[in-house]
C-alpha cells in the first residue's frame, strides 16, 4: 500500500511558517537568521532551483569563502529543521547535481504560488462577476502583509516585495471600485481600511475610506479621516493630496449643505403630523447637540435621562459584524419609543439618549432591544453589552 504523501502548508507573506494539518510552526523559533535566509531562497526559487554559484551571488557575494559558508549554512540548516516534527526523519532539503532543492516527497501549497495563480484568473476576460470577486477576496487575504517582512534587508526580496504590493494594491482597487458600484458603503469602509494597514502610503485606499464614510453618513469621522489623511501625507511624503482626494472635502461640504432649509420648508416640516417610524436617529453631531439640549432642560424638569452605550463583539472572527450592526440598528428601532434619540458612534456601538420616569424604564428599555437582537442572532455568534449612566445633577455643567 503507498503510503500517504505530507502535505505542506508556507505562508511567506508577513513571517515565514509552516502548515501541517492543524499545526502551525513559525520558522523564526527554530532557525537563527543566515540560515533562515537560505531556506527562504531555496523556496522562493523552488519551481526553478538556484545553482550553488547562484546561491552563492544572492546571499555570500562578499564573502572570503563562499563555498564554505554555503556548505556550512546547509548543514545548519538541516540539523535545526530536525527540531520541527515533520522533518524529524525526512529531510526537507535535499542536494541536486546543480545545488540544493526542496525534497520532492513532500507535497507543497505555498502562499505566493496561489497568489500568482489568482492573479492570472482575474485578469482572465469573460469571466463571472461573482466567481471574480470570490477570487479577488482570496487573493487580499492570502496578500494579508508584505512579503518575507523580516527579510526585507535582503537586495534579492526587494523587487519580490514589490512585485506583490502591486498585486495585491491593483487587486484590492479593484475590489474597492466593484464596491463602491455596489453602494455597499460599510463593505467599502472595511476592505479600505485593510488596504491602508497594509500600504498606508497608498492614496486610493484612503479615498474609499473616506468616500465610504461619507456615504455611510459617518461625516464627523469622515472629517476626521480626511484630516489625518493630509496630515499623513504631508509630514511623511511632504506632499499635498491629489485633486481627486481633495474632492471629497466639497463632497463633505455638500452633505453639510443638504442640512440648511428655507423657512417655509422648515413650517411645513414641523408641522406635519405624519407618524414617525421607530426613534429619530441622526449623526453623531446632531445627536450631541440634542444631548446638550436635554439636560439644559432636565435643570427644570427634573426627569431622568438616560445615556446608554449598546457594543457588539463577535465570537466568532469569520462572521461579519457590518451585518450585525445593520440588524441591531433595526432591533433599536423596534425597540425605542418614538421619542428616544440614538446615532452610532463607531463600527461597533451605537448611542441611544433615554428620558425617563425610573432607572428602571432605562433597563427595560435595553432588555427590550437585547430580546429583539437576539431574535436574529445567536448569542454565540455575537454578544451585545451594554452600559448605561444615569444623568440626574448637572445643573453645575451650564452655569
Amino acid at each position: 500500500m503507498e503510503q500517504k504523501r505530507v502535505r505542506i502548508g508556507i505562508t511567506t507573506f508577513g513571517e515565514l511558517t509552516f502548515i501541517n494539518e492543524c499545526e502551525i510552526f513559525r520558522v523564526d523559533g527554530y532557525l537563527t537568521k543566515n540560515v533562515r535566509y537560505l531556506l527562504e531562497l531555496l523556496i522562493y526559487y523552488r519551481m526553478t532551483p538556484l545553482s550553488k554559484a547562484q546561491i552563492i551571488d544572492l546571499l555570500w557575494s562578499g564573502s572570503h569563502n563562499p563555498e564554505s559558508a554555503l556548505k556550512f549554512t546547509v548543514h545548519r540548516l538541516r540539523q535545526a529543521l530536525k527540531d520541527i516534527p515533520l522533518f524529524e526523519e525526512t529531510s526537507l532539503i535535499v542536494t541536486t547535481k546543480q545545488g540544493y532543492d526542496l525534497n520532492p516527497e513532500f507535497d507543497y501549497d505555498i502562499d505566493f504560488e496561489e497568489v500568482d495563480n489568482l492573479w492570472k484568473q482575474i485578469q482572465f476576460p469573460d469571466k463571472l462577476e461573482k466567481e471574480k470577486k470570490k477570487q479577488i477576496l482570496s487573493l487580499v487575504t492570502k496578500v494579508n502583509k508584505p512579503f518575507l517582512t523580516s527579510s526585507s534587508s535582503l537586495l534579492w526580496t526587494v523587487p519580490i516585495r514589490e512585485y506583490y504590493t502591486n498585486i495585491y494594491n491593483q487587486t484590492m482597487l479593484m475590489l474597492l471600485k466593484s464596491t463602491e458600484a455596489q453602494h455597499k458603503y460599510q463593505d467599502l469602509i472595511q476592505y479600505a481600511q485593510r488596504g491602508i494597514i497594509f500600504d498606508r502610503f497608498n492614496e486610493d485606499f484612503h479615498y474609499y475610506h473616506i468616500l465610504g464614510l461619507i456615504y455611510d453618513r459617518q461625516i464627523r469621522q469622515a472629517i476626521e479621516a480626511y484630516e489625518k489623511t493630509r496630515e499623513l501625507f504631508f509630514n511623511e511624503l511632504k506632499v499635498d493630496l491629489s485633486p481627486k482626494t481633495k474632492e471629497l472635502f466639497k463632497l463633505l461640504l455638500s452633505k453639510d449643505e443638504m442640512n440648511f432649509v428655507k423657512m417655509a420648508d422648515l413650517v411645513l416640516n414641523l408641522n406635519d403630523n405624519s407618524p414617525i417610524d421607530g426613534a429619530f436617529y441622526c449623526e453623531y453631531e446632531v445627536f450631541k447637540r440634542i444631548y446638550q439640549n436635554q439636560m439644559r432642560a432636565q435643570v427644570r424638569s427634573r426627569e431622568l435621562i438616560c445615556l446608554v452605550i449598546l457594543e457588539l463583539r463577535n465570537t466568532q472572527a469569520e462572521y461579519d459584524m457590518s451585518k450585525a450592526m445593520e440588524k441591531l440598528k433595526k432591533a433599536i428601532d423596534h425597540g425605542l419609543r418614538g421619542s428616544d434619540v440614538y446615532s452610532r458612534i463607531n463600527s461597533l456601538q451605537f448611542v441611544m439618549l433615554l428620558p425617563c420616569k425610573t432607572k428602571d424604564n432605562g433597563y427595560t428599555i435595553i432588555e427590550r432591544i437585547q430580546r429583539q437582537f437576539h431574535k436574529t442572532i445567536s448569542r454565540d455568534l455575537v454578544k451585545l453589552y451594554s452600559y448605561m449612566n444615569v444623568m440626574e445633577n448637572v445643573q453645575q455643567s451650564f452655569e
